[in-house]
């Protein structure tokens, strides 16, 4: 059966079957509930409509870890103006900013799909302010680049429900194996990583799909 949610404050969802899920750390948002105890019981669609919450955290578990880690709501750190990609580790040199900035664009005016871009270190991070911010829906899709949590993987994504049948769960996961793995990051570096994972996703929304990068 099919669980949908939303955003709701603090870290907390509520799902249409009522249960409520807390959330602790977190990979990335395909593979979070992989080795859990709980993730036959939870498909993995549901983790792409998990949203923006996710990247702040490490281990998507009931509730046995509420306390860890604390909300995070810091809207002191988005910029004044209005930005598509955010850099506060900056990874990225300004031309590949403007660049990236331009095909973003390029992208939610060929589609109507929106791609945005975070680069944080936790708990340095805007938090939940970001969704209000780039006003997140079922269409968005947020790459987050964080080592939080020494996970060895740079890149996670949040993934709004209405790309679930243009690119599925599998896609995201590969994605971020593939571009946001150490090797790659140690030989090419962040910005390379962020920036081919997003030639990706152009790619394959503006092709109608992909079933992996």
């Amino acid at each position: 059966m099919k669980i949908s949610c939303g955003f709701v404050s603090k870290h907390v969802f509520w799902l249409t079957h009522k249960h409520k899920f807390h959330i602790g750390n977190i990979t990335n948002c395909i593979r979070c509930c992989s080795n859990s105890r709980f993730s036959s019981s939870l498909p993995r669609r549901t983790l792409l409509k998990l949203f923006f919450v996710l990247p702040f955290v490490n281990t998507f578990e009931v509730p046995s870890v509420l306390a860890r880690p604390e909300g995070v709501n810091k809207p002191n750190l988005l910029p004044k103006d209005k930005r598509l990609v955010i850099d506060l580790e900056h990874y990225l040199t300004s031309g590949q900013l403007k660049s990236l900035e331009q095909q973003i664009e390029d992208l939610e005016r060929r589609s109507g799909f929106k791609l945005r871009v975070l680069t944080q270190r936790y708990p340095n991070t805007p938090g939940l302010a970001i969704k209000d911010y780039w006003q997140l829906d079922s269409r968005s899709v947020v790459m987050v680049a964080d080592y939080f949590g020494n996970s060895g993987n740079l890149l996670k994504f949040n993934v709004g429900s209405d790309l679930d049948w243009l690119l599925p769960p599998r896609y995201w996961s590969l994605l971020s194996s593939k571009y946001g793995n150490q090797f790659f990051v140690e030989k090419y570096g962040e910005d390379r990583a962020i920036l081919d994972a997003a030639d990706n996703i152009f790619s394959c929304i503006l092709q109608k799909g992909c079933a992996s990068p």
